[in-house]
């Protein structure tokens, strides 16, 4: 989960730095889009023991979710 954290991190910052709507889309879409990292992630969760994939999961789609606020929130 440490793997979600820092791409989190990592996208935060850059939605931060971004300039203009166009990056935030760039963004969305680079981690958030169909062929984006977290989505990445979210395929690997097959690799995970049984036990731990819904923790994985569940953590993922909290960082998406915060991620995809934060960009909302800078659109506005």
């Amino acid at each position: 989960m440490q793997q979600i954290a820092d791409l989190e991190s990592i996208a935060q910052k850059a939605i931060d730095e971004a300039g203009s709507t166009a990056d935030l889309r760039e963004l969305e879409i680079n981690y958030l889009g169909k062929q984006g990292e977290l989505t990445g992630l979210m395929r690997s969760i097959g690799q995970l023991e049984p036990s731990e994939r819904p923790k994985f999961g569940q953590a993922l789609n909290e960082a998406k979710g915060r991620l995809q606020g934060r960009i909302d929130e800078r659109s506005a």
